[in-house]
């Protein structure tokens, strides 16, 4: 719009302008409308992905899978040690809006239902678009390592839910890395199982 404003046509045409013009306006205000439609639409999720997420653990695998937890609410730290490349102790501050899409924690019972292990403290799951968590985004997928190293240290299972997995894969993938990192071994039909009980403990 600047660009045009600055160089208009100097030449009877000025008409073409004016409707290139005008063009642009109905343009903005349908590309405002449009976002404040997909704003109500999403409600408090921050994409389409993790909305859809959080709905399918909600159906899939328990209700009491909740949108968004704040990684410092859920490990109670807001500095964590980690190693650095030389396997040298550092802290590393935890910043206060750094979060998990979905989280699940687990009680002494959810436990027991999963076949899991006392020290498992949470289930996260986490919603990975194709585009945002590329090597085009370096700082993302240096979010991503943070987030997994804290899970690892604090007894977290993070699960990553792929944009490219098509959704009829979504409980088998979210089932195979559980197994992986908690050394059970459910499976979907463990899951149908468990489906109607664990919908009970909402």
């Amino acid at each position: 719009m600047d660009y045009l404003l600055n160089n208009r046509p100097q030449s009877s045409d000025i008409h073409i302008f004016r409707a290139a013009q005008q063009s642009l306006e109905v343009y903005d205000k349908l590309f405002f409308l449009r976002k404040a439609e997909y704003k109500k639409l999403l409600g408090a999720y921050d994409s389409m992905g993790e909305r859809d997420t959080h709905l399918f653990l909600k159906n899939e695998i328990s209700p009491l899978f909740i949108n968004g937890k704040f990684v410092a609410d859920a490990i109670g730290k807001k500095v964590i040690t980690i190693k650095d490349e030389n396997g040298n102790d550092v802290d590393k501050k935890v910043h206060h809006l750094l979060h998990f899409d979905c989280y699940l924690e687990l009680t002494n019972e959810l436990r027991e239902m999963f076949g899991l292990d006392d020290k498992w403290k949470a289930i996260a799951v986490e919603y990975q678009g194709v585009y945002w968590h590329s090597e085009a985004f370096p700082k993302h997928l240096e979010r991503d390592k943070f987030k997994k190293t804290i899970c690892e240290q604090e007894s977290i299972i993070r699960i990553e839910i792929w944009e490219n997995i098509d959704k009829t894969e979504w409980l088998n993938k979210f089932i195979e890395q559980l197994n992986e990192q908690a050394g059970t071994e459910l499976t979907e039909n463990d899951f149908e199982l468990l489906k109607n009980y664990l919908g009970n403990l909402e």
